[in-house]
Parts: C-alpha cells; sequence; structure tokens
C-alpha cells in the first residue's frame, strides 16, 4: 500500500517540477529595449535577478520532493 502511495506522489512530484520549469522559463529576467545594454551596472543588475531566479524557482520546483523524502526518512521504518 505504501509503495503506491510513493509513486503517486513522485509523480506528482515531478509533475510540479514541469509545471514551475515552464513558469520559470516563461518568467526568465530579461533586459528592457529601453536599458544599455552595454552599461556594467546594468548587466550586474541583470545576472542578479537571473541568478535569484534560478534559486527561488529551483526551490519551489524541489520542495515537494525534498519535503516528501523528509517524511519518508522520519516516518520510516526504526531500523534495528
Amino acid at each position: 500500500m505504501r509503495s503506491g502511495f510513493y509513486w503517486v506522489w513522485f509523480i506528482g512530484s515531478l509533475v510540479w517540477l514541469g509545471a514551475v520549469t515552464v513558469m520559470a522559463v516563461e518568467g526568465w529576467p530579461r533586459l528592457s529595449l529601453d536599458l544599455s545594454a552595454g552599461d556594467a551596472g546594468t548587466l550586474e543588475a541583470l545576472r542578479w535577478a537571473q541568478l535569484r531566479h534560478v534559486f527561488v524557482y529551483g526551490a519551489i520546483g524541489l520542495a515537494p520532493l525534498v519535503v516528501g523524502v523528509a517524511i519518508g526518512r522520519l516516518g520510516g521504518r526504526p531500523r534495528a
């Protein structure tokens, strides 16, 4: 019975990860056309925005998987 639940959870986590990936790609930070592409400060701000974007969407995408593994470890059978 538990094995079936884990497969449903795993497939659900993959679907969640796929949906978050699509949202992350659609919302990727871009340089606006009215900003200078040669300005060092603008490029640095864009790099930081992209880095933050990767970490935020990575955490959101992997959250169900990490939480599920943690719950599985804590609620698993005690080892002898």
